[in-house]
């Protein structure tokens, strides 16, 4: 057998240059034609669900009032309470639904803020009420507790614009549709109205 000559990058480049112009020496490029298939229902989804619960809350904190502030003060997101159907019961009480046009740091400022207003005064300590937030990734989840693993505004800001950044990823977003179509399909969720949403 024939011992094949080897090439030196060089001397590669040297060849490929000189028939840069020369029509002959190059085969007709590669096409590859548009998929016949639909996109899935992910496809461009830039939206993320973000549920929440308020644990330990016993009698010290009206939980309605903390969920009625973000629905009305979040912009350029949808949120949804439970609405249980018999006997049932759900991990995650509330969900805030952020769409592409919404400020990752105003959304964070408002549940900051709501956290700060109606939660954190009524901890006097740190086994008593809190507020956890469960965003879906895969087929886990990502977990904060707000004034515990995450103990500023600008650390929620920073988490939160991480997630939504990971939230890109195909796999991710899949999810994040998945739970959003539920979240407007099933009776056991109420699609609520904040204040930029209301019909004058």
């Amino acid at each position: 057998m024939r011992e094949l000559k080897k090439i030196s990058t060089t001397e590669v480049e040297r060849v490929l240059m000189a028939d840069a112009d020369n029509i002959d020496a190059w085969e007709a490029p590669i096409t590859v034609p548009p998929t016949s298939s639909p996109r899935p229902d992910w496809y461009g989804q830039k939206e993320i669900a973000i549920g929440m619960t308020v644990a330990g809350r016993g009698n010290k904190v009206d939980v309605q009032e903390f969920y009625d502030f973000i629905t009305n003060e979040a912009r350029g997101a949808t949120t949804y309470a439970f609405n249980p159907i018999g006997i049932t019961g759900a991990a995650v009480d509330f969900y805030i639904v952020v769409g592409a046009v919404a400020s990752v740091a105003s959304i964070a400022n408002v549940l900051w803020t709501a956290y700060d207003r109606f939660i954190a005064p009524k901890k006097p300590t740190r086994d008593s009420v809190s507020v956890h937030i469960m965003i879906p990734r895969g087929a886990g989840t990502i977990n904060l507790t707000l004034g515990e693993n995450v103990s500023t505004e600008q650390e929620f800001v920073d988490q939160l614009e991480g997630i939504v950044a990971d939230a890109q990823i195909p796999e991710v977003r899949r999810g994040h549709a998945i739970k959003i179509r539920e979240l407007e399909q099933s009776d056991s969720w109420l699609k609520l109205n904040g204040r930029d949403k209301r019909s004058s």
